[in-house]
């Protein structure tokens, strides 16, 4: 592959990460990086801290702050571990519930509409591009 495809590539699934970037303030008073959080402690039973740190690419400690802003905003509680207190589990609270329910809704419907001028058949290799993308990342 050129290149110059290669850089395209590149450019293109950074600025995809962007998605949601622009959600106005007065509709979330969370960024998308916490709707991240929610959904991944959503998806993955039990979470502890080192798989967000793993999840960003960060120190514990990074991810530490992180999940401490959003225990302190009530989206998040922690528990210990029962026979290993070291180990900490979070899990979403009722709030982060809801704001992950109504995050999803919002960026449901941009990616819909961002998506609205493909046909089936290009929406069904668009996801079978970014099923191999992901394969081949998460090896």
């Amino acid at each position: 592959m050129p290149d110059s495809q290669t850089d395209q590539i590149i450019n293109l699934m950074f600025e995809a990460k962007k998605l949601g970037h622009d959600v106005p303030k007065h509709r979330f008073s969370y960024s998308p990086l916490h709707l991240r959080v929610l959904h991944f402690i959503s998806n993955n039973h039990p979470t502890v801290m080192k798989d967000i740190a793993d999840l960003f690419g960060v120190t514990p400690p990074s991810a530490t702050s992180l999940i401490e802003g959003m225990v302190k905003s009530g989206l998040i509680a922690r528990s210990a571990v029962r026979n290993d207190r070291r180990i900490v589990q979070l899990k979403l609270t009722k709030k982060g519930q809801i704001l992950l329910k109504n995050g999803s809704q919002f960026f449901k419907k941009k990616i819909r509409a961002a998506l609205a001028d493909l046909t089936s058949v290009e929406r069904a290799t668009l996801i079978r591009i970014i099923e191999k993308l992901y394969n081949k990342f998460n090896l």
